[in-house]
C-alpha cells in the first residue's frame, strides 16, 4: 500500500484517493466499521458538501489483507472451510478452472467483488495484471452476484467476507477484496497467525515478486480511476489495451518508452493535436510524432516527449 501511494502521489487527478490503514480487524472489524459507517460521510460532508455518500460517484475501495504468500507446490492450495470443488466449479467456474489445470497450486491472488453495475474496479485491475509480465503470478477473479454480508453468512460463505471489505459491502459501499487466501495455503495453514508466520517464511524471491505485481496493477487501476491529466503515467505496462465503459474509453500504454495517455470527455483541448472527443492515442517515435483516432498502435521509443509535444503545439500556433 505504501509503495502505491509513493507512486500515485506523483500524479494530478481529477478524483480523490485516499489511503487508509485499518486496525482492530480482529475484532469484529471494528477499524473499517468505523471507517465507511462514521468517518467517511463525516469526510465527505465537510470535504464536498454533501449529506449522502450515494450523492457521489464513488469508485470503491480496493482492500489488501495478506496479499503476499505465493506457493506453486502441487495441493498448496486449499479450499475454504464451507466450499466444495463443486461449489467453487458451479460459483467461479474460472478459478476452479486456475486449480484444476495447475492441480491446485496457490499461484494466484483472490480477487473477490461484486457484479451490480455499481461495482467498476474489476475491470481495471484484472486488465492491468494482464498486461504486466511474469504470467507465473496469476489472478483468480471471484465475481459475486450479491454482496449481502447475511446472505453469505447464511451460506456459510463466511471466508469471503472474514475481512475489512465486508465492512463496506455492509454499508452498501463498492470494495474489492484481494487475499492470498490467508490460512488456506501452504504452510500458512499451519503458520497463520503463529511465531513461524516470520520473514524466514515470507521474505522470499517469488513472495516479493507477486507482491510487487500486486502493486504495479493496483496503481495502475488508480491511474485510471482517478482520472489523471495529460501528464506522462509512470510506471510498466506490457501491452496496449482499452477500457470502455458506455461512451468513455481510456488507453494505456507505458512501457519500452512508449507512451500512450488515457482521454475522457472533459480532456482539456490543450492535451489534443488532432481527433475528435473521443478515443484518442498519442505516440512518438525516433523524434517524430504520431497522433490518431480510434486506433490502437504498439509502437516503441518516444524520446523526450514533453519536449516534442511542446515544440509541435509551437509549430501550430505560428
Amino acid at each position: 500500500m505504501l509503495e502505491v501511494a509513493k507512486r500515485a502521489g506523483t500524479l494530478n487527478r481529477y478524483n480523490t484517493v485516499i489511503f487508509v490503514s485499518f486496525d482492530l480487524g480482529e475484532d469484529n472489524l471494528k477499524g473499517s466499521t468505523y471507517f465507511a459507517k462514521e468517518w467517511l460521510p463525516r469526510f465527505l460532508a465537510s470535504k464536498y458538501n454533501v449529506s449522502k455518500r450515494t450523492s457521489m460517484n464513488l469508485h470503491g475501495f480496493y482492500i489488501l489483507d495478506t496479499i503476499v504468500y505465493y506457493n506453486n507446490s502441487v495441493g498448496s492450495q486449499k479450499l475454504p472451510s464451507g466450499l466444495t470443488e463443486d461449489m467453487i466449479n458451479s460459483l467461479f467456474p474460472e478459478v476452479y478452472s486456475i486449480l484444476k489445470t495447475d492441480n491446485f497450486q496457490g499461484n494466484y491472488i483472490h480477487s473477490v467483488y461484486g457484479t451490480s453495475k455499481y461495482d467498476s474496479l474489476d475491470v481495471p485491475l484484472l486488465k492491468a495484471w494482464e498486461s504486466l509480465s511474469a504470467p507465473k503470478y496469476k489472478m483468480g477473479i471471484f465475481p459475486l452476484s450479491y454482496t449481502d454480508v447475511d446472505f453469505l453468512l447464511s451460506y456459510d460463505l463466511r471466508d469471503i467476507v472474514r475481512s475489512d471489505h465486508a465492512s463496506f459491502w455492509k454499508n452498501y459501499l463498492p470494495a474489492l477484496y484481494l487475499t492470498d487466501s490467508g490460512n488456506y495455503r501452504g504452510v500458512m495453514t499451519n503458520c497463520y497467525h503463529q511465531p513461524c508466520d516470520n520473514l524466514d517464511v515470507m521474505l522470499t524471491e517469488d513472495n516479493l515478486m507477486f507482491m510487487g505485481k500486486q502493486a504495479d496493477a493496483l496503481y495502475y487501476s488508480l491511474h485510471y480511476l482517478a482520472e489523471t491529466d495529460c501528464g506522462i503515467p509512470p510506471g510498466i505496462m506490457n501491452s496496449t489495451y482499452s477500457i470502455s465503459e458506455d461512451s468513455l474509453t481510456a488507453i494505456y500504454r507505458c512501457i519500452d518508452d512508449t507512451v500512450v495517455f488515457p482521454y475522457k470527455s472533459n480532456t482539456n483541448l490543450s492535451c489534443m493535436i488532432s481527433g475528435e472527443w473521443s478515443q484518442v492515442l498519442f505516440v512518438c517515435v525516433d523524434s517524430r510524432f504520431i497522433s490518431g483516432t480510434d486506433s490502437i498502435h504498439a509502437i516503441n521509443g518516444c524520446p523526450r516527449f514533453l519536449v516534442l509535444l511542446a515544440t509541435l503545439l509551437l509549430l501550430m500556433l505560428v
